[in-house]
């Protein structure tokens, strides 16, 4: 009799054990999704999708520019988001919990890599023997496509976006920049002889641009770092300096 009970108990344990085992626990994450191009204006018909990576989990974004993931296994996870045509940005180490109620994740910031290009950087004379520095840049911009150009500056001829003293912006809605000499020389080494200059073209980051809304880096994951700034420097000019 004993024998029978405790064969009874054993399989209840067993029974048990393995329907534990099989249980997963589970969660959900949602959030917000903004794709900016290359003018700073807001897309807001451009899709993203959310990848969560090493796993079979992901999705696109809605009309809202929202996306939710459910059914997730409880764990840490490397999200990335992506679009057509613009810069991918990863979340790294984000946590899943169980729960029905989704995790509410920190809005994600998309931008667009400069297209256009700064070329033609020349310095000339004007007026009354003034100097103004100027450049072209293709495609041209419109009073709908701003172009945003960063001119970095030096004292040595190695000057580039990841090697200045200085930078300068400037915002055209031609096809060409320029900026006068004078407005510029604060941004040069004091003990220089002689300054190199190189130009880029920039995208609007929405940090820069307060058209779509008030914008706070505390609220938002972006890859701006990433996307702000072209690969297509222009030409090099190297100014003497007067003392």
């Amino acid at each position: 009799m004993n024998n029978k009970i405790l064969t009874i108990v054993f399989i209840f344990i067993l029974f048990a054990s393995c329907k534990t085992e099989k249980i997963q626990l589970t969660g959900s994450i949602t959030g917000e999704i903004k794709i900016f191009a290359e003018d700073g204006y807001l897309q807001p018909d451009a899709k993203a999708k959310v990848t969560t990576l090493n796993t079979d989990f992901s999705t696109e974004t809605g009309t809202d520019c929202v996306y939710k993931i459910e059914n997730i296994p409880v764990g840490t996870y490397d999200i990335k988001y992506s679009s057509d045509g613009f810069e991918d940005y990863t979340e790294k180490g984000v946590n899943i919990t169980s729960g029905k109620t989704p995790a509410i994740l920190k809005t994600v910031v998309l931008g667009q890599k400069p297209v256009s290009k700064a070329k033609n950087l020349r310095i000339y004379t004007y007026g009354f023997g003034s100097k103004r520095i100027a450049g072209d840049i293709d495609p041209a911009g419109t009073e709908n496509n701003r172009k945003q150009i960063v001119l970095y500056i030096d004292d040595k001829n190695t000057v580039s976006k990841d090697n200045f003293y200085s930078e300068k912006y400037l915002t055209s809605v031609a096809d060409t920049f320029y900026i006068d000499y004078i407005n510029i020389q604060s941004y040069f080494p004091s003990d220089a002889d002689t300054v190199y200059i190189i130009a880029y073209t920039k995208s609007f980051d929405p940090e820069d641009y307060a058209y779509p809304y008030n914008f706070n880096y505390d609220e938002y994951n972006m890859n701006y770092e990433d996307f702000t700034i072209s690969e297509n420097p222009s030409n090099i000019i190297s100014i003497p300096i007067t003392k």
